[in-house]
């Protein structure tokens, strides 16, 4: 009987090959400022957008946000702010433009704890 989540138990029977691997996670860390030296004060939607998927998160009340069990790829960061916010929405890169957004590549066991993002006003 298994005394761990991560025993494995052979049963008799046919000879099979069984190939894997852990895949370590990355965790993305970062902060949102309105002015050089100003950090956000409120709670704005977030979303990681790959080059096959996405995941929306909220920064934390302080304007800091963490991405925690990314994998391995290519990222943008965007940042939207309410629509009746003195700010727009904002990409990684400090730009409004989706084209321009700076590109996140994120390798297996990532950690990085230096992105910014400076909002753009209205």
């Amino acid at each position: 009987e298994p005394s761990a989540a991560h025993d494995i138990v052979v049963d008799a029977g046919p000879v099979q090959t069984m190939t894997w691997s852990l895949i370590q996670p990355a965790t993305i860390r970062g902060q949102v400022w309105i002015d050089e030296g100003i950090t956000l004060r409120a709670r704005f939607p977030m979303t990681l957008v790959g080059d096959t998927d996405s995941l929306d998160t909220v920064t934390l009340a302080d304007g800091s946000f963490i991405l925690r069990d990314l994998v391995a790829g290519r990222y943008r960061l965007r940042v939207d702010p309410p629509a009746k916010s003195e700010f727009v929405t904002t990409w990684w890169g400090d730009t409004g433009d989706p084209e321009q957004a700076r590109v996140l590549v994120v390798a297996e066991g990532d950690w990085r704890d230096d992105l910014a993002i400076h909002l753009l006003r209205r």
